[in-house]
């Protein structure tokens, strides 16, 4: 049985420093052979100028875990919902991510390693 998290429950289980410490995990594991991640899939939806991406992975070794990554894009939904985009984003990967509000733990946490990592 899958195990949906909300975000808000991502953030009441997990700090951003624990977050970082899986995330150098995994890559170790990756940079060992012990990561299964195929090239996402991606499914254009152009009558309702969409894209649909499902990126799936395996890591094995300690952290021996399996994972699908789903990414709906709309790009007319901002307007047809009467919703403003955010223009915030995050540097993670070259995706855009949206970024937490000044004085938010998660951005400081995320701006310190983040400024580490460009030393």
């Amino acid at each position: 049985m899958a195990l949906v998290l909300t975000r808000k429950d991502v953030e009441e289980l997990l700090t951003m420093k624990e977050a970082m410490s899986a995330v150098e995990e995994a890559f170790r594991q990756y940079s060992l052979g012990k990561v299964i991640m195929p090239l996402r899939t991606t499914i254009h939806i152009a009558e309702y100028k969409g894209v649909n991406l499902a990126m799936p992975a395996y890591v094995g070794g300690d952290l021996n875990a399996l994972g699908l990554k789903v990414v709906s894009v709309y790009g007319n939904n901002p307007e047809k919902y009467e919703r403003e985009q955010s223009k915030k984003y995050a540097p993670v990967r070259g995706e855009k991510t949206p970024m937490p509000p000044r004085g938010d733990k998660r951005r400081e946490d995320f701006e310190k390693w983040y400024a580490a990592q460009r030393r």
